[in-house]
């Protein structure tokens, strides 16, 4: 089991060589640090204090998570859109009840419908005309912070024995789109934090993707809350990066010397752990972009 809060806090005691009722690393303070340690320990670049370099974790695969998206086709506006619209009219069989619309890279949120228009709309910042394409688009998790993955499975197996997958290229919204196809991410103007994917030159019914990407650390708020890090490495590699950080500018500049040599060394043997664990797989991936194969 991965260690909790409470178990690495008390190895940052124990490295300090203070006990738990300290008034002076209280276990507020403490609590703060282990939850931004951890974070940056996932977002996998630390530049190391002693020669600049740095160390970039591999694929921490206890970070994954996947998406399922059932695709929607393209449809084509039935009305001119004016930017104070309440509502938009098109073919709307297959969008989802309430969500997200892409119309001339306007991203419009839209709270119910009908068969035959979006209703209670907010977000249209320029008039659109009749045919305009509409596009479902589809919400990045909240939890996400960095994709990697967008595969295409074919769920209906269209070929009798086999099953058809493969990745789609990602194209930044800024480049030349030459793509057969492809996805891009795009965002809104109503927040700073909502990203959406759109895939374009697709437009096959009920089709499926996985969207894979990995999950921010969780905020430890609890004492028995679990880190992220599995097994022990939240003692191993979180609670000496936090002693070395309280002893950083002190008095005791041998301690926080060794504290921060101890922590390079149990950090980059975890990544090691799980670069050597993926190795194969990297490269099965770069040899299989295109796949079919039996199901039987």
């Amino acid at each position: 089991m991965a260690n909790t809060r409470e178990e690495i806090r008390e190895e940052v005691y124990y490295i300090l060589g203070e006990s738990s009722d300290s008034t002076e690393y209280t276990s507020t303070r403490l609590n703060d640090m282990i939850n931004s340690y951890q974070d940056v320990i996932i977002k996998w670049w630390i530049k190391r204090e002693d020669n600049s370099q740095t160390i970039k974790a591999p694929d921490l695969r206890f970070m994954r998570k996947k998406n399922f998206i059932e695709y929607v086709p393209v449809v084509s506006l039935t009305v001119d859109v004016v930017i104070w619209d309440l509502t938009i009219d098109f073919d709307t069989t297959d969008f989802q009840d309430s969500w997200y619309l892409n119309i001339l890279w306007d991203v419009i949120q839209y709270t119910w419908k009908t068969a035959t228009q979006v209703t209670w709309v907010t977000g249209i910042e320029i008039g659109k005309t009749t045919w305009d394409a509409v596009r479902q688009i589809y919400k990045l998790p909240t939890e996400a912070w960095k994709w990697f993955m967008l595969e295409f499975v074919d769920s209906n197996q269209v070929y009798s024995n086999y099953r058809w997958w493969y990745f789609l290229d990602y194209v930044d919204y800024r480049m030349e789109k030459d793509k057969v196809s492809f996805y891009t991410i795009i965002w809104d103007n109503e927040t700073t934090t909502n990203q959406f994917i759109d895939i374009f030159w697709w437009n096959r019914k009920d089709d499926k993707f996985i969207f894979h990407y990995y999950k921010k650390a969780t905020t430890m708020t609890a004492d028995s809350d679990e880190s992220n890090l599995p097994d022990d490495y939240g003692k191993l590699v979180i609670a000496p990066i936090v002693a070395w950080k309280i002893l950083y500018n002190t008095d005791e500049v041998q301690k926080w010397v060794e504290l921060l040599s101890k922590w390079y060394n149990e950090m980059e043997t975890m990544y090691n752990a799980f670069a050597n664990i993926i190795k194969e797989y990297q490269k099965w991936v770069k040899t299989r972009w295109f796949n079919l194969w039996s199901v039987n």
